[in-house]
């Protein structure tokens, strides 16, 4: 046997003891969610926003990501095994929280925002024209009891949502030849609201269309009935400022355990960020597909508590 061959076997051997340790490591991970699950059973407060339950879940990460470094290893091989330390932490930050969403959120998506306490009429103010019309007619076939408000300009549509004059609003959010349309993004975050669908409407040259986001105050994920359409979660995080609890995660790291939960990364920008001045927030959308998105909001409101929800949603092309 040459020496290719030797090293070869003696990996295998290695891989065959990590996978029992893995086992057991996932075990004990388990065994770890179950005793915080009881520790909070009788507490009224969310789990997601208690400070204690955050200071447990950092202590369990900052001791995780120092496991296979000590005193006695050599310098030449400390980045390295830094490096694969800080890869097995977040694996196992991401198998907790998804144990902790099960235990704890039963995985709905829902749990991790506020439950909308209004109810009647899906009453939609829109400012008036053709393509805005073809957003609404493409809104409206997805809602029950769906009716129309018209304002006569821009901010007086998403005043009608603020002010409970209607529901749902619509706004146009993009397009194909100008990309993003900053002053309807503005308005939105002015006004704080969740995009609930969206849709792209062709121009009438042919020659690209136009993105219209149905909005209103608070994440809700309306059901679609058009089976081609895709699914998305939207929401952005601040790249400066003071954090609270375990708040070192890098935007790859997020990105990192979106792809192990099985969210795919769809787009991502760089964005004013409305709270803080001079200050950028990366806006993230992520294609959500059949991925696990209970579990990674678990993961992103333990990892990234200052992330901001922009909207859970389908996203429907009308022809």
């Amino acid at each position: 046997m040459n020496g290719y061959g030797i090293i070869s076997d003696n990996l295998a051997a290695l891989d065959e003891k990590q996978s029992g340790l893995c086992e057991k490591r996932l075990a004990h991970i388990t065994e770890f969610a179950g005793l915080m699950k009881e520790a909070y059973a009788d507490s009224e407060e969310l789990f997601f926003r208690s400070d204690a339950f955050a200071d447990i879940y950092a202590e369990f990460s900052s001791t995780r990501s120092a496991a296979l470094t000590n005193e006695s290893t050599p310098a030449y091989n400390r980045p390295a095994l830094e490096t694969f330390s800080q890869a097995q932490s977040l694996f196992e930050r991401v198998y907790l929280c998804e144990k902790l969403d099960i235990m704890l959120a039963g995985s709905d998506p829902m749990f991790y925002f506020p439950k909308d306490p209004e109810e009647g009429e899906n009453v939609i103010s829109y400012l008036r024209n053709y393509y805005a019309d073809a957003a609404y007619l493409c809104f409206s076939d997805q809602l029950e009891d769906a009716a129309v408000t018209y304002n006569d300009e821009f901010s007086g549509v998403c005043e009608d949502v603020y002010y409970n004059r209607a529901r749902l609003c619509i706004l146009p959010i993009e397009n194909s030849r100008d990309g993003v349309l900053t002053r309807f993004r503005s308005l939105i975050s002015k006004f704080d609201l969740k995009t609930v669908m969206t849709c792209d409407i062709p121009m009438s040259d042919g020659d690209g269309s136009t993105c219209f986001a149905l909005l209103k105050k608070n994440v809700e994920l309306l059901p679609c009935s058009d089976k081609t359409a895709q699914f998305f979660l939207r929401f952005s995080l601040p790249l400066s400022g003071p954090e609270r609890g375990l708040t070192t995660t890098s935007v790859t790291d997020i990105l990192e355990a979106a792809s192990w939960f099985g969210l795919d990364l769809h787009r991502i920008d760089s964005v004013p960020d409305a709270y803080a001045d001079g200050g950028f927030s990366c806006d993230i959308v992520l294609e959500i597909g059949n991925g696990n998105l209970s579990g990674f909001l678990c993961f992103l409101h333990l990892e990234a508590p200052r992330f901001t929800p922009s909207g859970i949603y389908y996203h429907i092309y009308r022809p």
